[in-house]
């Protein structure tokens, strides 16, 4: 072993400068060191991560407690993100439901920004999922949106997306096989060239699909 490196523990390291320096040579007084400096290593390890378990959305071993605190039942094969994901939207499910508290449920659930707009006379709600770099569990969303909205109010989901066109032109050549002006009397070909410009214009309109959606009826086989 060597006794320059050793002990391994930053705890055994500290405790060993404040003795006296006889005992960097001794075998035996640094791994006395270095076993008393691992349980102060781990003790500070806990202490360290205790405030992250404050918070559903740093807590690591302290999620259970928090599935206890909302009624969850624990999930082994989750992972630390998903478990996470599944006490924010339960913790805000017990606030009141307004525009902001539901938009901030969206972003839990997709973890993209999103928007609601009320329309009071037709008792509907629409919410806009902006673009994102996450996937969306679009089942999950929509459970979990029925699940905390008022039961009077229906709703609709729209996914926004960014789209691009491009627009490309084609020059072709073409002859004048008829002769010009002024090379045979009372016969006049008028040749010149156009400038003009192409605006497009997109539009959306959203349709509404009255059929049964997939996966809410048995499939025919």
């Amino acid at each position: 072993m060597n006794l320059e490196n050793f002990p391994t523990s930053p705890a055994a390291k500290r405790m060993l400068k404040t003795v006296s320096p006889i005992y960097d040579k001794s075998y035996v007084a640094k791994w006395i060191f270095q076993v008393m400096g691992l349980e102060i290593d781990e003790a500070w390890k806990f202490i360290e991560e205790l405030r992250f378990q404050a918070f559903p959305e740093t807590a690591t071993w302290g999620i259970t407690y928090w599935e206890q605190r909302y009624n969850i039942p624990p999930d082994e094969s989750l992972s630390i993100e998903e478990r996470r994901q599944r006490v924010i939207i339960k913790r805000g499910k017990r606030s009141p439901m307004n525009p902001a508290r539901i938009e901030r449920i969206v972003r839990d659930v997709t973890g993209r920004e999103a928007t609601v707009t009320e329309e009071n006379g037709t008792y509907t709600f629409h919410i806009s999922v902006l673009p994102g770099e996450s996937m969306v569990d679009y089942q999950e969303l929509i459970d979990t949106i029925k699940s905390v909205k008022p039961s009077h109010l229906a709703f609709k989901v729209l996914f926004e997306t960014d789209v691009s066109m491009t627009i490309q032109v084609n020059n072709q050549a073409y002859t004048f096989e008829y002769p010009l002006t002024g090379t045979i009397p009372d016969i006049n070909t008028v040749g010149g060239i156009e400038h003009g410009s192409i605006l497009p214009s997109i539009t959306a309109q959203g349709s509404v699909f009255d059929y049964q959606l997939c996966g809410e009826g048995e499939r025919d086989l």
